[in-house]
């Protein structure tokens, strides 16, 4: 992300959140064993959380895809961007929203 892009989306997440607060955390990946244990894990260390957060998971019909759901508490808009970069690099990751 270029250091444009970066200050636009603070600027963003700054002007619709007011931080500490919920963040909704979607992210759609491969389905396999422990998709879902990776990017739990991911969240609960980029957090400095001591137990993983809570999350839903849904499979996609043909069971190829799953979707993990989250919404822990996040400080900053900077977190945020951290915690996005970080479930970029989990292996098995389509697309993080």
């Amino acid at each position: 992300m270029t250091e444009d892009r970066r200050e636009e989306s603070l600027t963003l997440l700054n002007n619709t959140h007011e931080f500490p607060c919920p963040f909704l955390l979607k992210i759609i990946g491969i389905s396999e064993n422990s998709f879902e244990a990776r990017v739990v894990a991911t969240v609960r260390e980029a957090l400095g959380m001591a137990v993983d957060p809570e999350f839903n998971m849904r499979a996609t019909p043909n069971g190829e895809h799953v979707s993990v759901t989250l919404e822990p508490v996040i400080d900053s808009a900077e977190t945020v961007l951290d915690v996005y970069d970080r479930l970029r690099n989990v292996e098995g990751v389509v697309m993080v929203m």
